[in-house]
């Protein structure tokens, strides 16, 4: 008897900026264990969407328009839905926003400007139910504990 093939990791994107969106969403496509259910460009749809699709990975930018900050999208997701891992993708790297996602229970963040290899490799790692925090972002937590600077 043939072994059922591994389901794939649904994905849902929360981003803002049209080109980045496509361009994530277009990227996932092609790797094999990931398929997009679900985009939002506002943080009202992106609630809605994540609540419609219950995606095992939720792709958050912190930076959304509307009335809802990233930072409501993260608690509401990890509150309603625990299994689910979320990874800020964010051109937000000031440390006070790098600890406060930690605090809530973000399960990775990496910058925009990491090259789309580190992004796909955060995935593949946040999927595995393992953290990840880009090489440039553990560095700044990690200075920012040594220097006892909390939020």
């Amino acid at each position: 008897m043939a072994s059922s093939p591994q389901k794939k990791k649904s994905i849902v994107i929360c981003e803002d900026q049209r080109l980045f969106r496509q361009l994530l969403s277009h990227y996932i496509l092609h790797h094999p264990d990931f398929v997009v259910v679900g985009e939002a460009s506002d943080g009202q749809y992106a609630l809605e969407v994540c609540d419609r699709h219950k995606p095992d990975i939720v792709l958050l930018d912190l930076g959304l328009p509307g009335n809802l900050h990233g930072f409501d999208i993260l608690k509401h997701v990890k509150k309603t839905h625990p299994e689910c891992r979320v990874m800020i993708i964010s051109a937000d790297d000031n440390p006070a926003t790098l600890q406060k996602a930690v605090r809530l229970g973000a399960d990775g963040y990496v910058e925009k400007e990491a090259p789309i290899e580190t992004v796909c490799h955060a995935i593949y790692k946040v999927a595995e139910g393992e953290p990840y925090f880009s090489p440039r972002v553990e560095e700044l937590l990690n200075s920012t504990r040594k220097s006892g600077n909390r939020v």
